[in-house]
């Protein structure tokens, strides 16, 4: 787990709209750099603003959605998407997702209709997650996991879109635990492992 300095604020998402929009958030400012962020259930993030953030976690409750629309946003605690309920994580073409933490764990997504959408690039440097009921991961663009931790566990479905990338260098020799799903059957996608 990544500690928190003692700065840090927590902020949850009240109004639907862009993320460099202060009124959007509770307390009133902006998530940064140690930072945490919450997209409360039914709220949703369309854009980044122009920002490239980096937070120390993030989760999207329930059926919140965030769209990370262009330059990165960069986690480097515990993502949380959907625990319970359908919530979404969309990288648009040319943004960036990137989870830097080295823990078990980093990532948990799962509830049932749950999904990452990756247009763009998804980078993964360590931690592994777990996924609930079937949640689905669409990749569009450029999907990298590195570090020794199983790439995907529990039950998620991977789907690979056309002329999508999906790289497993991991020294994992499971990168797909548990009931957890490849689709690679569209047309030249690639999927590296080692």
């Amino acid at each position: 787990l990544t500690a928190m300095n003692s700065s840090a604020v927590s902020y949850t998402l009240t109004n639907s709209g862009v993320w460099n929009v202060s009124d959007n958030w509770n307390p009133n400012g902006i998530p940064t750099t140690g930072d945490v962020a919450i997209i409360a259930t039914g709220r949703s993030i369309t854009g980044l603003g122009g920002t490239s953030p980096t937070i120390t976690t993030l989760t999207i409750q329930g059926t919140g959605a965030l769209v990370v629309d262009a330059g990165t946003l960069t986690v480097s605690g515990v993502t949380t998407i959907g625990s319970s309920g359908a919530a979404n994580l969309t990288i648009e073409s040319g943004a960036t997702f990137a989870s830097t933490s080295t823990a078990s764990g980093a990532y948990i997504f799962g509830g049932t209709g749950s999904s990452i959408t990756n247009n763009g690039t998804f980078t993964c440097t360590g931690g592994n997650g777990s996924g609930g009921t079937t949640p689905i991961f669409q990749n569009n663009g450029t999907v990298t996991f590195t570090g020794s931790q199983q790439s995907f566990n529990s039950a998620v479905a991977v789907i690979q879109g056309t002329n999508a990338a999906l790289n497993l260098n991991s020294s994992s020799t499971t990168p797909f635990g548990g009931s957890s799903t490849l689709n690679a059957s569209a047309t030249d996608n690639t999927v590296t492992y080692g």
